[in-house]
C-alpha cells in the first residue's frame, strides 16, 4: 500500500484466491487450518506415526515450556510482516515448507530456512502431537485473531455440559471448550462437537440458532 504496489507479481487469480480466503477467514476464522491446510494434514499423518512407534513426547498444555513455544509462531508472524512490508516481497515464501516442495526447491526460496522449516514440519510432528499448528505456523497465529471476531462461534450449554471431560481429552490443539470454545488455539475441527455425549457443544452463526 505504501509503494503503491502489489507484492512480487500475483496474478488476478492469486489475488481472487487470497480475497476468498480473506472473507472466509473474516465469517469462518480457523475453519481452513481444520479443514483444508495441507500442512496441517502433514502435521497430523506425522503426529499419528510417531503415536504408533511410541516416539512422541507430552509437552503438557499450560506448562512454561507450551507457553514459550506457542508464542514462537506469533514471532514468526510479525518477523514475516516485516520484511514483507519493509522488502515488497513475500518473505513468506522464503520458508514456506509447502511452497518449498511444490517448486521443487527451485522457487523464491532461501534453502536453509525452507529446509529448516520443512524439518519442524515432519520430525516436529513425529515426536510433538499437531507440533506445526501449535508453535510455528505464522499463518495460523494470523487466523486465530478471528476465533474471537469472526460471526462463527462455538457455544457450550452449560446446562447439558456433564464434564466428562472427552472434548478436552479429543482436541488436537490441547483446548478445553468448556472454558474457552473459541479459544485462538481452536481449529474448529468439530471433533469436540463429535464426540460430546449431551450434545452440550453447538457451533454456527452468531444471532441464528447454533446446532
Amino acid at each position: 500500500m505504501v509503494n503503491n504496489s502489489l507484492a512480487c507479481s500475483m496474478s488476478m487469480l492469486q489475488i481472487m484466491m487470497g480475497l476468498v480466503l480473506a472473507v472466509g477467514v473474516i465469517l469462518f476464522s480457523k475453519l481452513f487450518c481444520g479443514y483444508l491446510c495441507p500442512l496441517g494434514t502433514v502435521g497430523e499423518w506425522m503426529g499419528r506415526a510417531g503415536k504408533k512407534l511410541h516416539l512422541q513426547v507430552d509437552v503438557p498444555s499450560g506448562s512454561v515450556v507450551d507457553k514459550l513455544l506457542r508464542v514462537v509462531k506469533y514471532v514468526l508472524l510479525f518477523t514475516i510482516l516485516y520484511f514483507t512490508l519493509s522488502s515488497s516481497e513475500l518473505f513468506c515464501k522464503k520458508l514456506d515448507p509447502f511452497y518449498a516442495v511444490a517448486t521443487g526447491f527451485k522457487g523464491e526460496i532461501v534453502l536453509w530456512m525452507s529446509l529448516t522449516s520443512l524439518a519442524l514440519l515432519l520430525l516436529g510432528g513425529f515426536v510433538v502431537k499437531m507440533f506445526w499448528c501449535k508453535y510455528i505456523c505464522p499463518l495460523g497465529a494470523f487466523y486465530s485473531v478471528f476465533n474471537k471476531v469472526s460471526v462463527f462461534r462455538y457455544r457450550v450449554d452449560k446446562e447439558k455440559c456433564v464434564h466428562c471431560g472427552k472434548c478436552r481429552n479429543i482436541c488436537q490443539m490441547e483446548v478445553d471448550p468448556t472454558e474457552d470454545p473459541n479459544s485462538t488455539e481452536c481449529i474448529r475441527c468439530g471433533r469436540c462437537k463429535k464426540i460430546c455425549p449431551t450434545q452440550a457443544i453447538r457451533c454456527g452463526f452468531a444471532g441464528k440458532d447454533q446446532t
